[in-house]
């Protein structure tokens, strides 16, 4: 007895190269989807009094230069505002600022009364990044803080905190987070 050859037809034969091909199509749209770990630069920033226009700023540098991060993110503050014409060694606003490192899914919330329950759902600052199935890396936050003082009062002119999650930094993030501090800033004075 010989065995008996079943007969595939071209249909099914197309089916089932279809049902592969939008196999492939679909898994390789949700692996790119959702191996991306960056997140666009996001600035939230408050004004303490009210400034006329931008003013020359003074900004001191760290010692160590630009060797670790606080001085990499100085060096592209000062070049920030020296590209906008704002650098001044004896201008009318003194620049402070921070710059840290970390997690994105540690996240920043609003203190709250130590009397009160802990709230079930903060009020979340900067809210923590959830780690997603995919990613192909832990994510990591870069958070940039810019402070600018009035340098007869004392008065603040300007506070802003900026973000930046992606796998590794480079200086040019370092310079976009620095950057969009600066425009944020530019934005809040009046240009």
């Amino acid at each position: 007895m010989t065995p008996k050859r079943l007969k595939i037809s071209k249909t099914d034969q197309i089916s089932k190269r279809g049902l592969w091909a939008r196999s492939v199509i679909a898994c390789g749209c949700l692996a790119l989807s959702a191996c991306s770990v960056s997140a666009p630069l996001t600035v939230r920033s408050t004004t303490g009094t009210a400034t006329t226009g931008p003013a020359k700023v003074v900004l001191s540098l760290p010692d160590d230069g630009g060797e670790t991060l606080k001085g990499q993110f100085a060096g592209a503050l000062q070049q920030s505002f020296s590209g906008r014409g704002l650098a001044a060694s004896d201008g009318g606003l003194i620049a402070d600022y921070a710059i840290s490192m970390g997690p994105a899914e540690i996240g920043l919330q609003q203190p709250q009364d130590e009397a009160e329950r802990l709230e079930r759902d903060p009020e979340w600052i900067v809210p923590p990044r959830r780690a997603r199935r995919f990613d192909k890396c832990e994510a990591q936050e870069l958070r940039g803080t810019l402070l600018l003082l009035d340098r007869t009062s004392g008065a603040v002119t300007y506070r802003g905190q900026g973000t930046l999650v992606e796998c590794d930094f480079s200086d040019a993030e370092i310079a976009e987070l620095a950057d969009g501090l600066v425009a944020d800033y530019l934005t809040k004075s009046g240009n």
